[in-house]
């Protein structure tokens, strides 16, 4: 950067420095240099226009013009080594960003001597830039002016002089803030060898006003090269606490309030001389500049910076749902924290398209509400952008599903006597506790039923120990909250025609159901009924839970002179197939 001290004329002094810490504010990044010269310094780049195919730089260049000859005597000690011109740059706008042409700027702009850095307003019709004086100090040192000229008819017009200070103070790398109508600069006001950051506002007129010192930026060393970015200045500075000679730092802009300097880390700031920090208004590129390869030229680099991005998501509602209020916002599914500029924690959500039959209501927080009452309609999408403050994402596709919930609902089976979860049914569990995670409208009735082996009593318990474990799971493992569970047991009793015990006493059998009946009054002691089994019906005059029990009665009988046999009750003669599927827990929705 030997070239470049000589340009702004600062005298660098060897002082110690104590470090600071970088601050990482920037997105991932790749990083490119712009080999647009084997042997010249080029430094500062300036986009004067950005395209879907190229990118237009304007960049201070070592190359010479044909005004060398044309030097003032006043100037004859000056070494031509050390004379910049202003040089536009086309390059690919992709990967690896290759150099498609360079012309130095027209006689207009470029002067017998050196013009510096530039700063273009947002339409590129307005150039700032700097320019060697025609006047030098009463300490024998070349002056520096700032000029602006107009873009008209494909080329910059004559520049004029830009009134800051008096004739005899330097000012230096002009910085546009075209927002809010402000210019940013350096200075040599208070030393002649250390430059400081200042401000002039642009009143509607275009005049420039009395310009101020930028506060809480400046050092006892030297601060130049600044650029605004919305709220953040960036600039270049030699003073305490870098990691090279100039580094690169920044400071946020709080309602005209700065923020103490940060630089910016590896590989922005190495140990050599890193500045003319930029960044493109879309926060797709950034440029700067550094002799971190050759320590007599300056070289410039180009920023890539990685998109914001966003993942697609898919919600569910059910059927009997009119709207579903969703509490998990849509940036939960986005990567975004890693690859955000400042690292801001405000990302908001911008609705792009609106879904095309419901109706929809996003919150900046990425929950909505989404309503549809049709329910013939099974799906719907929208698409939203992720603003961190500074850019946004391209668009990201939401996609609504009307789910048929007897799809979830399925029923949940045992083993005979047993309550725990078989492992094959728990992905059904799984997705019933998505339905409810889908739907926080919806709530849950979980009744749980037996085959009619064993007796009432234990069959009621057991259900309930089956629904236990149903509710214990969505709970504990899934996260639903137990007001939204609630509990019926049926145990065997839903099994139809399920009045009598296990196993029954028969006293009387016929094919006859009048000549059974006929027996009633004979036996009206024992609470008697007739009951059928396959072609025949029985008088029952007993019915018990167990064969125990049955046989017992049977003894008895037979003590008393009364034939008897013990019978099966029909509802446990039945298949495994038919026990299993009376061995269950059934789901419903409901409304509490």
């Amino acid at each position: 950067m030997k070239k470049l001290y000589n340009f702004i004329f600062l005298l660098c002094l060897v002082f110690s420095k104590q470090e600071l810490v970088a601050q990482n504010i920037l997105p991932d990044f790749d990083l490119y240099e712009l080999n647009i010269s084997e042997s010249e310094t080029v430094f500062s780049p300036a986009v004067f226009r950005l395209n879907d195919d190229t990118i237009e730089l304007i960049v201070v260049s070592s190359q010479k013009n044909n005004n060398e000859g044309k030097i003032s005597r006043k100037f004859k000690e000056v070494d031509l080594n050390k004379i910049f011109n202003l040089q536009k740059i086309t390059i690919e706008n992709k990967p690896p960003f290759k150099i498609l042409s360079k012309e130095l700027l027209s006689s207009k702009i470029n002067s017998s001597y050196q013009e510096g850095p530039v700063s273009l307003d947002k339409t590129g019709s307005k150039l700032f830039f700097t320019r060697s004086s025609q006047k030098i100090s009463k300490s024998k040192k070349l002056l520096l002016d700032i000029y602006e000229s107009n873009y008209a008819n494909e080329d910059f017009q004559s520049p004029k002089k830009v009134a800051l200070f008096d004739d005899e103070i330097s000012v230096m790398h002009p910085a546009l803030d075209s927002q809010n109508n402000i210019i940013y600069f350096a200075s040599n006001i208070d030393l002649e060898n250390q430059y400081d950051l200042y401000y002039s506002k642009i009143s509607s007129e275009g005049k420039f006003e009395t310009p101020q010192k930028v506060p809480n930026i400046n050092s006892p060393l030297n601060e130049a090269f600044p650029f605004i970015y919305k709220d953040i200045l960036f600039f270049a500075s030699n003073r305490q606490g870098g990691v090279g000679g100039f580094d690169i730092y920044y400071s946020k802009i709080d309602q005209e309030n700065y923020q103490s300097p940060a630089l910016l880390p590896d590989p922005i700031n190495t140990n050599y001389d890193d500045f003319s920090f930029s960044l493109t208004d879309s926060l797709k590129y950034g440029f700067f500049s550094s002799n971190r390869q050759k320590d007599t030229l300056d070289i410039s680099y180009l920023i890539s910076f990685k998109p914001l991005k966003g993942s697609s998501d898919t919600y569910k509602y059910a059927t009997f749902t009119p709207s579903v209020t969703e509490q998990k916002s849509v940036l939960l599914n986005d990567s975004i924290n890693s690859n955000s500029f400042l690292y801001s924690d405000s990302f908001k959500t911008i609705i792009v398209d609106k879904p095309e039959f419901g109706d929809l209501d996003l919150n900046s927080d990425g929950t909505f509400v989404y309503s549809n009452k049709d329910e013939k309609v099974k799906q719907d999408r929208f698409t939203y952008k992720i603003f961190d403050g500074y850019r946004e994402s391209n668009p990201i596709e939401v996609s609504l599903s009307r789910i048929e919930t007897e799809i979830y609902l399925r029923s949940i089976y045992y083993d005979f006597g047993k309550f725990n979860l078989i492992k094959k049914y728990k992905p059904r569990l799984d997705s019933i506790a998505d339905l409810l995670d889908n739907d926080l409208k919806i709530n849950l009735l979980i009744s749980s039923y037996t085959d009619a082996r064993g007796s009432f009593k234990s069959n009621k318990k057991l259900s309930e120990s089956r629904s236990k474990t149903i509710y214990n799971y969505l709970i504990k493992n899934r996260g639903i909250d137990k007001s939204r569970l609630d509990i019926k047991d049926y145990g065997e009793d839903h099994i139809k025609g399920n009045k009598y015990n296990d196993y029954l006493v028969a006293v009387i059998k016929s094919k006859s159901n009048g000549e059974v009946s006929k027996k009633l009054k004979e036996f009206s002691k024992y609470n008697p009924f007739v009951y059928k089994k396959q072609d025949y019906y029985l008088l029952i005059v007993g019915h018990f839970n167990t064969k125990r029990e049955g046989l017992r009665f049977t003894r008895k009988l037979n003590n008393q002179g009364i034939k008897s046999d013990l019978i099966k009750n029909n509802l446990i003669e039945v298949s495994e197939s038919e026990h299993q599927k009376n061995r269950r827990t059934d789901f419903r929705i409901i409304n509490k």
